[in-house]
């Protein structure tokens, strides 16, 4: 059972997002037939944002209809069962996560730790903030990713997969400029 202690912490936000499906299903087709991660994937998988942009073209057009142009994409690749991946994100600033393929039934928890229980860590070309030991924790929120989120990576959160998966969870983490001001608020959003 997860115990929620509402502290007022905002840790994600949904968009409207109409048509997110068929974006995911087109940035599903790019990674299977436009690069070769799914034959030796890792956690983090980056992607040039441009050409992700030129396959998908209806995610290009919403991201320019907000005026928010993307420096950072990479496919998260997580596969059951999956170890404890409780980390807080180096790079300070809010992010998107897209849904790609099997996200239902899985949850992406934030958690209240202290930060003596993380030390700095280098893993698949990202710095992070991992959870050295079991810390004492108190969950905050917690969001099941079926429709794109706006989120705070500084928070320290642990995806929990769906045990009844039929393939690896995919979602798309999207970063901006750090003078962005999508990068800096949830209020711009």
């Amino acid at each position: 059972m997860i115990h929620i202690h509402n502290n007022m912490i905002i840790t994600h936000k949904f968009l409207d997002i109409p048509d997110h499906e068929l974006i995911s299903n087109a940035v599903y087709d790019y990674v299977v037939n436009h690069t070769k991660i799914l034959q030796k994937p890792v956690f983090w998988n980056p992607l040039d944002p441009e050409q992700v942009f030129i396959h998908v073209p209806n995610m290009a057009r919403w991201f320019n209809s907000k005026g928010i142009k993307p420096n950072t994409m990479a496919l998260i690749y997580i596969k059951y069962p999956a170890p404890n991946l409780t980390h807080k994100d180096a790079d300070i600033n809010f992010r998107m996560l897209w849904p790609v393929r099997n996200c239902a039934g899985s949850h992406t928890i934030f958690y209240d730790i202290d930060k003596k229980y993380f030390r700095r860590t280098y893993a698949d070309g990202e710095w992070y903030w991992e959870l050295t030991q079991n810390a004492p924790r108190k969950t905050v929120d917690f969001v099941e990713l079926t429709q794109p989120i706006v989120f705070n990576p500084t928070l320290p959160h642990n995806i929990v997969l769906n045990q009844k998966l039929d393939g690896p969870r995919l979602s798309l983490t999207i970063g901006f400029d750090n003078h962005d001001p999508h990068s800096l608020s949830m209020d711009v959003w």
